[in-house]
This record gives structure tokens, C-alpha cells and sequence, in this order.
């Protein structure tokens, strides 16, 4: 369960592009434009699926939620190869989780 605030689309966005920054800039990198329909592991410079990871960890902290043993960055599809999840997705699986 989130805290006090309730989160809607705008907030996550915010909260989710403020975690990819902080986590890219520990690596001494920084985020460019992400446009939308892209899969964030895909497009965005040095963000891997290990960072991905670390990301889902801080996004638990600071929205003080719990997401799970999978990163929220990635679609996991039964008999197909998994997927790198859009900034959209991403914010549509965190709403669904913060309810």
C-alpha cells in the first residue's frame, strides 16, 4: 500500500523517471528523452535489466509498495520471450499494484 498520497499517472511518471535518473546518475550516466512506446531496457542508454532491478527496489521504497520478486521494467509472456515494458506499462502495472 502507497502512503498518505494518492498516486495517479502524472505522479508515477514522475516518481518512475526520478528513480531511472537516480539510478542511471549512481552510474555516472543520465537520462535522455524517453518518447513513449518504447521499451525502457531497449532505448534508454545503460539502463539494463540489472539496473532494472535495482530500480523495482527503489521504486518499493519510495512508494512504499511491495512489487514482487520480478522487475516491473519487464513483461513476462508464457511460451514467448520476455519483453522490455514501456514507460507507460510500467506506470499502468504500478497503478494496478498501488490500489
Amino acid at each position: 500500500m502507497t502512503s498518505d498520497h494518492t498516486l495517479d499517472d502524472r505522479s508515477l511518471r514522475t516518481q518512475v523517471l526520478e528513480t531511472i535518473s537516480d539510478c542511471l546518475a549512481a552510474s555516472g550516466l543520465s537520462i535522455q528523452d524517453i518518447p513513449d512506446g518504447v521499451g525502457l531496457i531497449d532505448h534508454v542508454s545503460g539502463f539494463d535489466s540489472l539496473m532494472a532491478v535495482e530500480a523495482t527496489v527503489a521504486l518499493e521504497e519510495r512508494l512504499k509498495i511491495k512489487l514482487g520478486e520480478d522487475s516491473i521494467f519487464v513483461e513476462d509472456r508464457p511460451g514467448r520471450a520476455s519483453r522490455a515494458r514501456t514507460l507507460t506499462a510500467v506506470i499502468n502495472v504500478l497503478l494496478a499494484r498501488c490500489k
